[in-house]
């Protein structure tokens, strides 16, 4: 299950940080986990995102010039049947108002 979660030895490392007293590692607080949550399961999303996109492109003979679409498309049918869509569209909504 760990390896179907985590993509790299890092991501593993900040999620299972040593929260003993006496063993010299800092403790990591919830709102820290939490953050580090989020962010793992917005890769997942958006990886399944570029997959069903990718996917879309194919299925149109690779013809170029329909990418934002097939983004759109794909992120729509992701996002329909996925719990995480809230979170999804909360990020990207702080995202806009950065930019």
């Amino acid at each position: 299950m760990v390896t179907l979660l985590f993509t790299t030895l890092s991501q593993f490392t900040v999620y299972n940080i040593c929260r003993q007293k006496n063993c010299g590692v800092l403790e990591v607080d919830s709102v820290t986990r939490t953050r580090e949550r989020q962010k793992l399961m917005l890769e997942l999303l958006e990886r399944k995102i570029r997959a069903r996109a990718r996917q879309l492109y194919n299925e149109r003979g690779q013809a170029e010039g329909q990418e934002l679409e097939d983004w759109v498309r794909a992120e729509s049918e992701v996002l329909k049947s996925s719990i995480l869509g809230p979170l999804w569209n909360k990020c990207r909504g702080r995202d806009r108002e950065l930019v």
